[in-house]
């Protein structure tokens, strides 16, 4: 027996492995007949029920409800999402083609055609063991979804039928025969329909899909009234809670207007009680307050008796003190000065080392943009903001103006006759003598005998030397503290008669500018001193003149900034802002030309900078003069320039006065435009100046034509133009409005303006500002003048660049003067850009 067991067991191995072996046979001759498509199923649907299986082993060993519950939750929307596409498929089969899955299945027009529903419950009547497999893991799920959470999704009929479809495709073991596969689902050929047949078939789909339009237009038609009759529900509950809430509020209302009426009788009826303790409380009140006054007025003579003792010592030990402090003082002042000088001597070489390095220096690398600005608020908020800045800035740089120019000018006086000398001494020492009420004869017979010597230059340079204009200076102060304006309007004529060469630079070396800047504000804002004005402008314009060194450029600088801290352009825009410009030869005329040529000097930049970049437009006094009015002063220059002189229904010739105050109009407003190019053109191109503006060059380009007179004038306006013009497509579009535009004027300038170097410099740069980048301007341009001559004109300034960089930058002659023109209007970094875009037009 024992050895006829292990011999048994050799044949019952034998036999399993033939039985594996005829299975695996059986197996590969099974998948031999399906296709790659089935199979590609029956992977996907193994993979689905071992992904199950894995998530359901999770949750029963898990020990936290809300992961199970998610994956609950995940399975249902699973479910619910196979579902849709099951009716999406069944929706399909009713007007879809042959083409389709859903189309085979629920087409029912051959009953005897297998479907796929039947091939399933062949395979699972085929294989029953595989669907006890399924039924027992599907019993096995539903007795735990009912031990555990209620909300745990039951299968439904597409995964079970998912889940048998992964059994059928799994072998099984065998005891002895393997079993037999159904044959494929696809159906064989079918035999070709008859012209009967299939227009009976087509008829029968149209049908139906007739038959699904009309049941989804009804759906929804009745989803549309479903929400139609939940909107009206919602909209008369919400004027019902409105209406709720509107008497509750109106409720609240009259409840709050009884308490007030109920409080207001309850303060009444107190407020008889409270004066009666008011009366006594008042009463206790003045009682200790004289006590106290009596206790105060003893305490007072107490100390003040105690002040006098101490007094009497401390007098006596700063008797004994102040001789060792003056010793001690007198020591100190002369190191102090010695001191002073050198640092004066070392500040003189830094700022002049400061000045050959910024000359010397690279250029900065361009910049693709610069920002947009925008325009100065109202002058009066504007001056109300910054009046503490102002005063501040005003005192600190007349403090800096005071250490600047401690000491005067010691320059040689050219020979002049001993009683020239002797007749100014005398003169002077009237004018000094005299009470400032009576000032204003001696100070008229200075003048009038300065006016008739024949040495006039020499006279200056005496009075100087013998301290004549410290003299006259302090009797306009005096004058001006007193109010005698008639006094002020003398001196102020002598200081012009003696303001000319050296004498200009003395105010400013010798600290005598800022009085005169200070009688310049006070006759600004004096009511009855509007006289004195034709020569207070001219005088606070004198120390403005072009500096001779580079501490004196400083010192011009610094006192700017005084005068606008100052407020005067406040005050300039205050009292002659609104004033209409008057006839040529009038007082008033004569006050707006003091005036300007004052602006003109204010706003004139005497440092000269190299232009590579936008950003280089814009100068250190700009924050500072935009701070303080300028804008004001933009708007009177406007206001100012002869604009009706200039209309076409004037046909009068016009006078040169006129002409000379319109040219010195547009040289500030050029000179203004100079200290920052993008405020410049946001305070131009506002809607308040921009159409004055507009109409003023029209005017004056169609005035050219008939009075060739104008030359300087248009000169000053075609720069003007080309400002407004840079690197702005706003300002470049309003150029072409108009039935005659400004740039058909300006295309239509007579000859001379092209090929004369002087008008040249002028009109082309301007030309190429306005039509950079705009393909509007430049066809514009391009009827009347050819893009070519701005191409060569621009070719012609880079080689003299290029010239200029290989000859370190030489200065004086009249092609490098014209190239720094140029490119003060027009920055380098333009130019490349410029002669691209113009050659794209030729």
């Amino acid at each position: 027996m024992d050895e006829e067991k292990p011999h048994h067991d050799n044949e019952t191995q034998k036999d399993v492995g033939d039985r594996m072996e005829d299975n695996a046979n059986d197996e590969d001759e099974v998948m031999s007949h399906f296709s790659f498509k089935q199979r590609l199923w029956e992977y996907l649907v193994r993979n689905v029920y071992s992904a199950v299986d894995e998530l359901y082993c999770m949750c029963e060993l898990e020990s936290i409800p809300s992961r199970c519950e998610d994956a609950a939750r995940v399975l249902q929307a699973c479910r619910d999402d196979f579902i849709k596409l099951l009716e999406l498929i069944q929706m399909q089969t009713k007007s879809s083609t042959q083409k389709s899955l859903a189309w085979e299945v629920k087409k029912g027009s051959n009953a005897d055609k297998p479907t796929v529903a039947k091939a399933l419950e062949h395979m699972a009547k085929v294989y029953p063991r595989a669907a006890h497999k399924a039924s027992h893991h599907h019993h096995r799920r539903g007795s735990v979804s009912s031990t555990g959470s209620d909300s745990r999704p039951k299968p439904k009929a597409p995964i079970m039928s998912a889940l048998l479809c992964r059994h059928i495709s799994r072998p099984h073991r065998r005891p002895a025969a393997s079993p037999t596969y159904q044959p494929k689902l696809s159906l064989p050929r079918k035999p070709k329909r008859s012209p009967s047949e299939t227009k009976l078939l087509s008829e029968q789909r149209l049908d139906t899909v007739t038959a699904n339009k009309h049941a989804i237009e009804s759906a929804r038609l009745s989803r549309i009234r479903l929400a139609a009759e939940r909107m009206e529900h919602v909209t008369s509950r919400n004027a019902s809670s409105r209406q709720k809430q509107e008497q509750l509020m109106w409720a609240k209302l009259d409840r709050a207007d009884r308490l007030k009426a109920a409080h207001l009788r309850c303060i009444v009826s107190k407020a008889g009680s409270e004066n009666t303790k008011v009366d006594e409380i008042n009463f206790i009140q003045h009682m200790i307050y004289q006590d106290r006054k009596i206790e105060l007025q003893q305490r007072l003579e107490h100390v003040a008796s105690r002040r006098e003792t101490v007094l009497d010592e401390i007098k006596k030990k700063a008797s004994l003190k102040a001789e060792s402090i003056r010793a001690a003082a007198a020591a100190k002042e002369a190191s102090l000065t010695q001191k002073i000088d050198a640092i004066q001597r070392r500040h003189e070489g830094v700022q002049a080392r400061r000045l050959s390095y910024q000359q010397a220096k690279k250029p900065r690398r361009a910049r693709r943009s610069h920002p947009r600005e925008k325009m100065a608020q109202h002058l009066l908020s504007l001056e109300t903001r910054m009046a503490r800045t102002m005063n501040k800035n005003a005192q600190r740089l007349r403090e800096r103006l005071k250490a600047h120019t401690r000491h005067a000018t010691s320059a040689p006086a050219p020979p002049h006759p001993p009683r020239l000398a002797a007749q100014l001494d005398a003169l002077l020492q009237s004018v000094a003598s005299a009470p400032p009420a009576d000032v204003e004869r001696p100070v008229r017979a200075l003048a009038r005998f300065l006016q008739a010597t024949p040495h006039a230059d020499v006279a200056s340079h005496v009075v100087r030397q013998l301290q004549g204009l410290p003299l006259l200076v302090r009797t306009l102060t005096q004058a001006q503290r007193g109010g005698h304006t008639d006094a002020m309007a003398a001196v102020l004529r002598v200081l012009l008669q003696l303001g000319g060469g050296a004498n200009a630079e003395a105010l400013v070396a010798e600290n005598l500018a800022v009085p005169l800047v200070d009688a310049l504000r006070w006759v600004l804002t004096a009511a009855d001193a509007t006289a004195v004005l034709p020569w207070a402008f001219p005088a606070a314009a004198l120390p403005l003149a072009t500096p001779s060194s580079p501490k004196m450029d400083m010192v011009r600088q610094d006192l700017i900034r005084y005068m606008v801290n100052s407020g005067l352009l406040f005050r300039v825009v205050e009292k002659l802002g609104a004033t209409p410009t008057p006839a040529e030869g009038d007082d008033a005329f004569r006050l707006l030309v003091a005036c300007v040529h004052f602006l003109a000097a204010l706003t004139t930049t005497c440092t000269k900078t190299l232009v590579l970049v936008v950003a280089d437009l814009r100068l250190p006094l700009v924050k500072i003069l935009k701070s303080t009015g300028l804008a004001g002063v933009v708007a009177a220059l406007l206001n100012w320039f002869p604009l009706p002189l200039f209309h076409d229904c004037h046909d009068a010739p016009l006078g040169p006065g006129d002409v000379a105050f319109a040219t010195l109009v547009l040289h500030v407003l050029n000179n203004i435009a100079r200290l920052d190019l993008v405020w410049f053109q946001a305070t131009l191109g506002s809607p308040l100046h921009q159409p004055t503006f507009l109409q003023l060059a029209a005017s004056v380009l169609h005035k050219h034509r008939a009075d060739r007179g104008l030359d300087e004038l248009v000169l000053q306006l075609v720069a003007l133009l080309g400002r407004y013009a840079l690197c702005h497509p706003a300002h470049q579009e309003t150029l072409r409005w108009g039935h005659v535009s400004v740039l058909e004027r300006l295309a239509t300038l007579p000859f001379a303006f092209f090929c004369d170097p002087r008008y040249k410099d002028v009109l082309l740069p301007t030309l190429i500002a306005i039509c950079d980048g705009d393909d509007e301007n430049r066809r514009i341009l391009a009827n009347d003048v050819s893009c070519l001559v701005l191409v060569v004109y621009l070719r012609k300034l880079k080689a003299l660049q290029q010239a200029m960089e290989g000859n370190a930058w030489p200065s004086g002659t009249v092609q490098t003067q014209a190239w720094f023109h140029v490119a003060e209007r027009l920055p380098v970094e333009l130019w490349d850009q410029a002669i691209a875009f113009l050659e794209a037009a030729e």
